[in-house]
Formats: structure tokens, sequence, C-alpha cells
């Protein structure tokens, strides 16, 4: 890894803006295995259920997967958020720029170590078969009840990306 470029408006007192790009010192060779990102463009209001991976804790006080984990999680309401989680990170509560997920059933969720790592949505596109729909950014129950997490809704920052990456 090159660089780490943070969103320039991103504070790290407050959960706003929680997304970075890493900026590789080698060239990638993509393969059948290893290819780019395709990133979510449109509204997510007709995206019921996700797909989250990561290699944090598996359980509260537990350790960091060695093995990559991937849980199927729920699009949530803003509100349902907003009830759980520290007013003082989220001064202007849950914005457009986020999204609340979590497990309706419970007992699934993102954890500790999982943050920055993928939210995805799988499509029969030929193409591209996941798309990233968000960002792992902060949560506190790690699946405990009916826990949900905040992450970052990648559309709105797609035109950042692209402006980062290729100079537009």
């Amino acid at each position: 890894v090159e660089q780490a470029i943070r969103h320039p408006s991103h504070n790290h007192k407050r959960s706003y803006h929680d997304i970075a790009l890493v900026k590789m010192a080698q060239p990638v060779i993509f393969s059948k295995t290893i290819r780019p990102a395709c990133l979510w463009t449109e509204s997510q209001e007709n995206v019921s259920s996700v797909i989250a991976t990561g290699f944090g804790l598996t359980t509260n006080n537990g350790f960091p997967s060695k093995i990559l984990q991937k849980v199927s999680l729920d699009i949530l309401t803003k509100a349902h958020c907003a009830q759980y989680n520290d007013r003082s990170k989220f001064n202007r509560n849950i914005t457009d720029e986020q999204l609340c997920i979590g497990s309706v059933a419970g007992r699934k969720d993102t954890c500790s170590g999982d943050s920055g790592g993928p939210v995805q949505v799988l499509l029969d596109d030929k193409e591209c078969v996941y798309h990233v729909l968000g960002v792992t950014s902060v949560g506190k129950a790690c699946g405990i009840g009916m826990s949900s997490a905040i992450y970052t809704f990648v559309a709105p920052y797609v035109r950042w990306i692209e402006q980062t990456v290729w100079g537009q």
C-alpha cells in the first residue's frame, strides 16, 4: 500500500463521510478471482438484503478471523439505528450518505475489525455479480439481539472516487 486517501470531509470524532481509498504501491494483476469492484450508483430503496464480509471478531470478546467471513444482513430504517447509536458520533442523526444495516432475525452482524470492508448486493449481472453498496463504518453490539450498525453508502461518493482515481 502506497497511500490511504481519506474523504476530505471525514472527521475522526464523528462518523460522517467515513470512506477512504487505498492507492496500491504495485499494479494489481486482474484474473478470474481478482477483479475491480463494481460500485453501486443508484438509490438503495429496492435493496432489502446485503452481504457483508470481513476478517473482524466473530464474537464480542473473540479474536479476529483468519478466514474471510461473510454474513447476510438486512437494510433497516435509519430510525432503527438512531435509537441504538451514540449521539456524540452522530450529532446530525443518520444521513442520506449512510445506511442502517442489521439482522431482522437477530444474532448476525459485523464486528470490530470489519470496518472498511464491503457491504455488497448480489445481482444477476453477467458483467459484475456483486456491487459494493456500502462500507462498514461503526456499530457496537456485534450480533447481540437485533443489533444494527452504520455503513457508509457508496453511491453519494462515486463522483469523489472517480475524481480521486482518474483525476476527472
